[in-house]
């Protein structure tokens, strides 16, 4: 296996380890926080603590 199928196979596999355990970076949202994210009242993180700025990105269409 290369490095590369390696490391994107462990990857995979704690993630959904992490999912498994009900892990907040693997939630679903609600529905209520769709509708909120169709309105323009959402926040998206990277990190644990600093949001993507919405200038990042385009447009919703409904």
């Amino acid at each position: 296996m290369s490095q590369k199928a390696s490391y994107t196979k462990i990857n995979s596999e704690m993630w959904d380890e992490w999912a498994s355990a009900g892990g907040e970076w693997s939630l679903a949202i609600n529905h209520q926080d769709f509708v909120k994210a169709t309105e323009g009242n959402f926040d998206i993180y990277l990190t644990p603590c600093k949001p993507v700025p919405h200038n990042w990105f385009i447009p919703f269409k409904k």
